[in-house]
């Protein structure tokens, strides 16, 4: 699963919860394996097309201590500015 399949989600950032007045960013979510944990819950991951992008655990993957070696498939979310960072969203299987 490549850029053209991947889900493409819009995520609301800041703002008012309650109106919903935050601005809506795009993120895509694509699939990744871990290749290199890193200092301070950073890891190097590798999408399908070979490409390297750095991501932190987020939501529930650090509220319950998921731990994730390399060779973990797992979900990640890149934002629409840098398609160098992201942050993983659940790991898979």
């Amino acid at each position: 699963m490549g850029f053209d399949q991947a889900v493409v989600t819009e995520r609301g950032l800041g703002g008012d919860k309650n109106t919903g007045t935050g601005e809506q960013h795009e993120t895509v979510t694509v699939p990744a394996v871990v290749v290199e944990e890193l200092p301070s819950l950073l890891y190097r991951l590798e999408l399908n097309n070979k490409a390297q992008v750095l991501a932190h655990g987020a939501g529930s993957a650090v509220r319950n201590w998921v731990r994730l070696l390399p060779g973990d498939r797992v979900e990640v979310e890149l934002g629409e500015h840098d398609l160098t960072r992201g942050r993983i969203v659940k790991k898979i299987g």
